[in-house]
């Protein structure tokens, strides 16, 4: 089961532009059908790196459509869209 925090439940409605309902959907199709940190390389890799190094508390990372998600155990964090240039990494990573 996964659990929304405050803040996070805000960033994903802010950042990806989906209404409050919508929010549990997303997140937890995240985390359960999104790539991990060790399914990505290169470039895309050391974004996520930093990102991570940022956020602390964050031991899971997911990456759902063009958009990171960092939980705490269960617990979403906060959501970060990936940039442009990136982005590209994830289309291949699809293909496969």
């Amino acid at each position: 089961m996964v659990i929304i925090t405050r803040h996070g439940g805000r960033r994903v409605r802010e950042r990806s532009g989906i209404n409050k309902k919508a929010v549990h959907r997303i997140v937890c199709k995240a985390y359960h059908e999104g790539f991990t940190r060790k399914d990505t390389n290169g470039e895309l890799r050391k974004w996520i790196e930093r990102i991570c190094e940022k956020n602390k508390p964050a031991d899971q990372v997911r990456i759902y459509g063009d958009n990171m998600y960092l939980f705490a155990d269960n617990y979403l964090i906060t959501m970060f869209q990936i940039p442009n240039s990136l982005r590209k990494n994830i289309k291949k990573k699809k293909c496969k």
